[in-house]
């Protein structure tokens, strides 16, 4: 069965295979000539997915099914660094603006307004963004059960009301949660401490909770510091 360009791009990912390869997958009818020639790593790929659609629906189909593959803590870094690259990406490329975070547009000149929105909001997680991570998280016990994880995760937003008609919100809330899942062991930490859709934590934010936060709390949002962890190969 011949695999369309969404699975074929997420099969890439997840081997972290060159460019080359990349190229060899996706064969010549799904990207532009002028395409082609640009494509240099990963997020370029997703990019230029992204680009290419109009929308964030399959963009998002690919993110989450590049999850399911994701095996390890480890592994989950490097996946959440390089989402965390793509959402930037995106943002400085977007010609027209969009609704992000409920309300706020973000346009070319505004890239950073969500990740501003997070960081006035403390870097603080509601109960149900809590439930999404849970959801998504890769340590499941079996490979039918990771292969189910997106699905589980549709079904938790669809039960939740989370899920909105232009999928614009649904794809921040999931950059949203890339921003805050590094170190993963942190979630355990930090689980239950926290209310529910309002983003009113009942727990102070992560630098005061314990001495040692996730990270400095000097680092902007966006740029949290290098855990060790190289990039996935491109």
């Amino acid at each position: 069965m011949k695999l369309g360009p969404v699975k074929r791009l997420v099969a890439t990912l997840a081997r972290g295979i060159t460019k080359t390869q990349m190229d060899e997958m996706l064969g010549k009818s799904d990207f532009d000539p002028w395409d082609r020639g640009l494509v240099s790593s990963p997020v370029d790929m997703l990019v230029k997915l992204r680009r290419r659609h109009g929308n964030h629906s399959e963009f998002l189909e690919t993110c989450l099914k590049l999850l399911e593959n994701v095996s390890d803590a480890e592994q989950l870094s490097e996946t959440v660094r390089t989402f965390r690259d793509t959402h930037r990406y995106i943002d400085n490329e977007r010609s027209a603006p969009v609704q992000c975070n409920g309300a706020r547009p973000v346009g070319k000149d505004q890239m950073w307004a969500f990740n501003s929105s997070l960081h006035e909001m403390g870097l603080k997680l509601c109960q149900s963004d809590f439930e999404i991570i849970k959801a998504i998280s890769p340590l499941k016990e079996s490979q039918k059960e990771k292969s189910d994880t997106g699905q589980k995760l549709f079904q938790f937003l669809k039960e939740s009301g989370r899920i909105l008609p232009n999928d614009t919100e649904l794809l921040h809330a999931i950059f949203n949660l890339m921003n805050l899942v590094e170190p993963l062991n942190v979630l355990r930490e930090y689980e239950g401490k926290f209310l529910t859709h309002d983003c009113q934590p009942s727990a102070p934010p992560f630098s005061s909770i314990s001495q040692q936060p996730p990270y400095p709390t000097t680092y902007p949002p966006h740029r949290p510091p290098n855990t060790g962890y190289s990039p996935l190969p491109t």
